[in-house]
C-alpha cells in the first residue's frame, strides 16, 4: 500500500476549495482514520499497567487499529478516485444508439465502484469499532474520555460512508447488486449501534 503522503493542511486546503473532490466520502473515512487512531493510542497508553495477558491484548488490538488507519488512508483516496472515473464515464459521447450504450455501461461499473469504496470504508469504521468496548474495560482511567471520542468518530465516518453509498445506489440499476448493498448497509448501522451501547456500558461500568 502506498504511503498517504499528504498533508493535514493540504488536505484541508483542497477539499474547501470548491474542487468536487475530495469530498464527503473521502472526509468519512479519513474521520475513520482519526478514530481508529485514537484507539491505538488508548492501547498503547495502557500498556505495561494492565495484566500480561491484557498487555498482549492491547498490543494486538492496536496492531490491527494501526492496520484500519491505513486502510482507511487507502479508502479516501480510492474514494476520490471513483468520482473522477464517474465523471468520465459521464463525459462520453452520447449522440448515437450505441455511444449512449456504452457511456451507460461505463457510468453503471462506475457507480458500482463508488458505492462499493465507501461500503468498504463502513466497514472498516465497524471492524474499528468492534475493538473499543475491550478497550473500555481495560482501558488507563486517563484516556477513557479518548475511548468515548473514538468511538463518536468512528461512528461518524460509518455514518458518512453510508450517506456516499446511497447516493451511489439511488442510480444503480442492477437490483440484485442494490439488494446486496442494502442488506450490508443495514447490518453494519445495526451492529454499530449494538456496539456503541457495549462501548457506553464499559465506560459507565469504569465511572
Amino acid at each position: 500500500m502506498a504511503p498517504d503522503d499528504r498533508t493535514l493542511a493540504s488536505y484541508l486546503s483542497d477539499l474547501r476549495s470548491g474542487k468536487p473532490t475530495p469530498g464527503g466520502g473521502s472526509a468519512s473515512a479519513y474521520c475513520g482514520a482519526l478514530g481508529a487512531a485514537l484507539g491505538a493510542m488508548v492501547c498503547r497508553l495502557t500498556l505495561g499497567q494492565a495484566s500480561a495477558d491484557e498487555n498482549a491484548d492491547l498490543t494486538e488490538l492496536a496492531e490491527t487499529l494501526d492496520q484500519m488507519v491505513d486502510l482507511f488512508s487507502q479508502a479516501a483516496r480510492d474514494d476520490e478516485r471513483c468520482f473522477a472515473r464517474y465523471q468520465a464515464a459521464t463525459r462520453l459521447p452520447k449522440g448515437t444508439d450505441e455511444e449512449r450504450q456504452i457511456r451507460r455501461v461505463a457510468r453503471q461499473k462506475a457507480l458500482r465502484r463508488a458505492a462499493e469504496v465507501p461500503l468498504g470504508a463502513a466497514e472498516l469504521a465497524l471492524r474499528s469499532l468492534t475493538s473499543l468496548p475491550e478497550i473500555a474495560r481495560t482501558g488507563t482511567h486517563h484516556a477513557l474520555s479518548d475511548v468515548e471520542t473514538a468511538q463518536a468518530l468512528l461512528a461518524a465516518a460509518l455514518d458518512g460512508a453510508l450517506i456516499s453509498v446511497q447516493v451511489n445506489v439511488d442510480m444503480i440499476e442492477d437490483a440484485a447488486m442494490v439488494k446486496t448493498i442494502v442488506e450490508r448497509m443495514i447490518a453494519a448501522r445495526s451492529e454499530a449501534r449494538e456496539c456503541a451501547i457495549r462501548v457506553k456500558a464499559e465506560l459507565n461500568a469504569r465511572k
